[in-house]
């Protein structure tokens, strides 16, 4: 019977053959059509398949091309589907929607004039195309042209008056410009226009949550639920609102009755198991995900966010055994992988943890997950700039994921790049208006440049979209305090820390604001009560030994920072906390065997291996220090002080000039302010007979640091060379007031002995 069937499937498959050979064209759309099917099923593989099929019997099929990047699109294969469309409109350049969708992805990767390219290209041939006009008003949006994104807007709305999409895209855009009455309207009359469409009770409902209109926002929420019974992210928002109103049970009452309606849908237990997850509650996230696992036992989404909670509430073992068995099952599923690594750095095994994500970018290069957390693991490790490439490598393979524009925002806002963070914050707003997180970051962009009315202004947003959120009260008092209000910053610190009263990230917010003030004098015995309460926690005696170390305690500080490490023995910072406070006590070789142990947690850190280059330097090996910092160097090349510093080794050996001169040059335009580097980039112009720019260089670090000997000594060298010898004379007798020493004490008093 079985060899029947298998004659009767060649059978057929010799049958289709020799159709395909007599007419290409039915062949060709055949395949299309079947691909499209596929595609309506969401099987992305076979539907790529079936389009690659019909390009083989016609390369010049263009409507394939612009088939083929639909599945591309939907894996977050962004360059491929690119590529797919580019190629489509080389062979017909009158395919609107590929132009269309062409424009959009230019403005997601934030491309702008190339997506108004294809907008006005499409309106040039199709001056009423609607979607070309939206995506023209988001570019304009974007360039922060209001009013010429709302005339793009309401001309959509002339053109297609019963489209809701016009009101809903004006609501939005005046929502993330403050302009609530204008949100508002526009998107009531959304709703009026198409009452089906969920989105716009969504938006409604954040709109009153920002508002602080609890009410308004049940209200409209279960209008849309009424309209709308399917659309089950209204319930889960809906859910939100009441644990805002302080209904708890309630909340919890509505996700249970919707999870027994439809919670063996995976999307839709992953919607209320991601609620309760977001809001804290983890064990009812987790009893969500396995409702629907238990419904669907091989949903390997519905696992990996298992896994997620685990490490969010730092249950690494669970986390581990439950990646071990999803791994084994799925060996190649990327998600999981990353999982794995975001373990690694659980523990702190965070070379191990890069390894895996670069061999997972390189293997899935369009997972933006993968981007995500190598970005936080380069963090971690110290290496910045290459954090910053991984987050933008993220949001260019998925620009709506705003789990990535987040850190991106954060980088920039401590490397004080304002312009940028502002921007990449308002873009959270837009991709999260109902989450606080957005608000926060776009408060702090304001507060960078002392705008504190507005910082305040969003920080009292995040204040309302989450109110169980301590930290929104620690950006507020942050505002406060930069304009002097200290009683009004601490009112709000003691807020947050009501919330959270054994967090030591917020009680550390509180000691630093009270070290800042008259208060200092009370930090010791609140840092002692807080690290005798909790006295298994590495963060509580580790924030002891800081508050020591300010208040100059060193013996205490010394024993906190070992109470610290004897909590968490991979604990990185607690190491370096200790040796900090031996450098202090010009205890040098303690200091550099705690880093040397630090160093063998985190073999490849390089703010680690410059410490140890700079205990080096101290000790006066010139060797091991250039060492040191070639290493830091080879892991971040763009690690400003390791680039000093290694110039500052090349220029005392009178070695490698024109390198330590590139290296100097380098860090100074990455830290122009940090005056000994400019004096590192005088010495070595010293140092290569070109005294002129020295002087320059070394005259401004005099006048930044009157009181460093140094810069007095290296100004009187190149004054002396450049036959200023009077000037030379002044200062290199002015270093020496100020204590120079060393072999730079020895070259001052032999160039001031020589005659006149």
């Amino acid at each position: 019977m079985l060899t029947r069937l298998i004659l009767v499937a060649l059978a057929s498959l010799l049958v289709l053959d020799c159709g395909c050979r007599k007419d290409p064209d039915v062949a060709k759309r055949q395949y299309l059509q079947s691909g499209q099917s596929f595609l309506e099923q969401g099987k992305y593989q076979q539907a790529e398949i079936q389009f690659r099929n019909a390009l083989k019997i016609d390369p010049r099929f263009a409507e394939a091309y612009v088939q083929l990047s639909k599945p591309a699109i939907a894996t977050a294969r962004w360059q491929e589907a690119l590529s797919d469309l580019e190629h489509a409109l080389q062979l017909d350049p009158n395919l609107t929607e590929a132009r269309f969708t062409v424009g959009r992805l230019y403005l997601s990767a934030r491309q702008f004039d190339k997506a108004e390219e294809e907008a006005r290209t499409i309106l040039r041939r199709e001056p009423a195309n609607v979607e070309a006009l939206e995506l023209l008003g988001y570019i304009h949006l974007n360039h922060g042209q209001e009013a010429k994104a709302r005339d793009a807007f309401a001309q959509c709305i002339r053109l297609a008056p019963n489209d809701a999409s016009g009101y809903v895209n004006l609501g939005v855009m005046e929502l993330s410009l403050h302009n609530y009455a204008e949100a508002e309207r526009n998107l009531l009359q959304a709703k009026q226009t198409d009452p089906k469409k969920s989105v716009v009770y969504a938006d409604l409902a954040n709109l009153y949550r920002i508002q602080q209109r609890l009410p308004d926002a049940e209200r409209i929420l279960r209008q849309g639920l009424a309209s709308n019974p399917d659309a089950y992210p209204l319930n889960v928002l809906l859910a939100e609102v009441l644990v805002e109103e302080s209904r708890p049970a309630e909340a919890q009452a509505e996700l249970q009755q919707f999870l027994r309606k439809d919670g063996n849908k995976p999307e839709a237990a992953a919607s209320i198991g991601d609620l309760y997850a977001g809001l804290g509650q983890s064990e009812f996230a987790l009893a969500a995900y396995e409702h629907g696992l238990a419904a669907v036992p091989k949903n390997i989404e519905l696992k990996n966010r298992i896994v997620a909670v685990y490490l969010s509430n730092n249950r690494i073992a669970e986390a581990q055994a439950l990646n071990d068995a999803t791994i084994r099952e799925n060996p190649a599923n990327p998600t999981a992988k990353v999982q794995r690594a975001q373990i690694l750095l659980a523990w702190n095994r965070v070379d191990e943890a890069v390894q895996i994500l670069q061999r997972q970018v390189a293997d899935s290069p369009d997972l933006a997950l993968a981007h995500l957390v190598l970005g936080t693991a380069q963090w971690r490790f110290g290496a910045v700039e290459q954090a910053r490439n991984a987050y933008q490598d993220a949001v260019r393979i998925s620009p709506g994921m705003v789990e990535a524009w987040r850190p991106l925002t954060e980088l920039l806002l401590l490397r004080g790049e304002t312009n940028a963070a502002r921007l990449y914050a308002q873009r959270c707003i837009q991709l999260e208006p109902g989450a606080a997180a957005g608000y926060l970051l776009l408060g702090a962009a304001h507060l960078q440049t002392h705008d504190y009315a507005r910082a305040r202004k969003e920080f009292a947003v995040a204040q309302r979209l989450s109110p169980r959120d301590p930290w929104p009260h620690v950006r507020m008092a942050d505002a406060w305090a930069a304009e002097k209000h200290r009683a009004e910053a601490e009112r709000e610190l003691q807020l947050a820390r009501a919330l959270e009263p054994d967090n030591p990230s917020l009680f550390s917010e509180y000691i630093e604001f009270l070290l800042n003030g008259p208060e200092a004098a009370q930090t010791v015995a609140l840092a002692r009560e807080f690290a005798a309460a909790h006295s298994n926690s590495a963060e509580a005696q580790s924030l002891l030994a800081t508050v020591c170390i300010r208040r100059q305690l060193y013996p205490e500080a010394v024993e906190a920072a070992k109470r610290a490490i004897d909590a968490d023995p991979r604990m990185v910072s607690a190491y370096l906390t200790l040796g900090s406070i031996q450098e202090s006590l010009k205890q040098t070789d303690s200091a550099l065997a705690t880093y040397t142990r630090a160093l063998s947690i985190q073999p490849n850190y390089p703010p680690l291996l410059t410490l140890i280059g700079n205990l080096y330097l101290e000790k006066d090996d010139l060797e091991s220090a250039g060492r040191y910092y070639e290493k830091a160097l080879a892991i971040d090349p763009n690690f400003s002080i390791a680039e000093a510093n290694l110039a500052w080794v090349y220029a005392a050996r009178n070695q490698k000039l024109d390198i330590a001169l590139d290296l100097a040059q380098k860090a100074r335009q990455q830290m122009p302010a940090l005056d000994s580097i400019t004096d590192t980039l005088g010495w070595i112009y010293y140092k290569k007979g070109d005294y002129k720019t020295a002087k320059s260089l070394l005259q401004d670090c005099v006048q930044v640091a009157p009181r460093r000997a140094n810069y007095h000594y290296h100004l009187g060298m190149a004054l002396l060379a450049s036959g200023e010898r009077k000037r030379g004379r002044t200062e290199l007798e002015s270093a020496l007031r100020l204590k120079l020493s060393g072999d730079g004490e020895r070259e001052a008093r032999e160039a001031l002995a020589k005659p006149r």
